[in-house]
């Protein structure tokens, strides 16, 4: 929110787009002593008290721990992938941290005047069966939940996002009316599907969404 601020300190904003990705949503306490010795990397998370809010509050930043300390292997499922699937009561306790921050943009939409929406970026798990199926048992060695399609993530955010009185919108619609959804997405070189960078051509469908979106009264 402090980058929120110094924008509207520096720029006349007409609108703010606040963007989220599951990355975003939080995956809870990182279990640093699971089946490992400690060692220096978890002595400098422990001296290191922000370090610590982001593993309590980041699913990226649990992943990136995971995968310096060895933890995460090609057959342990993505913590987020595992997000996609919970009820809708645990990914609420999960998003439950983002009230403040959704309240502050509250009282900034209105104190400045300037209308807010955010955005919740879908995976490319949760669009395409024959995809998801690709990534999580080719990649992870694990089943496909078909919940995974719900988007519940989505639906939830949408929800909390409106208790707090924010504008919140998702795209996936538009990802689903392409006619496929693989090439919106990221490919690495190995020719596997990054399911969560968005490809220029999924750039363009998302810009023209959004730009249709913020068009709308």
């Amino acid at each position: 929110f402090i980058a929120i601020e110094r924008a509207a300190r520096r720029f006349e904003l007409d609108r703010l787009v606040v963007n989220f990705v599951m990355n975003d949503l939080p995956f809870g306490p990182l279990p640093l002593d699971v089946s490992l010795q400690r060692g220096p990397l978890d002595a400098g998370i422990d001296s290191h008290p922000q370090l610590r809010a982001l593993l309590r509050h980041s699913a990226l930043g649990t992943w990136m721990v995971w995968t310096t300390k060895g933890v995460f292997a090609r057959s342990q499922s993505d913590p987020v992938l595992a997000l996609l699937v919970e009820s809708d009561e645990q990914i609420a306790q999960r998003v439950d941290w983002m009230r403040p921050f959704l309240r502050a943009l509250h009282a900034f939409q209105t104190e400045r005047g300037v209308p807010v929406t955010v955005v919740i970026w879908p995976y490319a798990v949760q669009l395409d069966e024959a995809l998801g199926r690709r990534v999580v048992e080719d990649w992870y060695e694990q089943s496909f939940d078909p919940r995974t399609l719900e988007r519940r993530p989505q639906a939830v955010l949408q929800r909390v996002c409106a208790e707090e009185g924010i504008h919140c919108l998702d795209p996936s619609p538009a990802f689903l009316a392409a006619p496929s959804v693989a090439p919106l997405f990221f490919a690495t070189p190995e020719a596997r599907i990054d399911y969560i960078h968005l490809s220029p051509e999924g750039h363009r469908v998302a810009a023209a969404w959004l730009a249709e979106q913020l068009a709308s009264p």
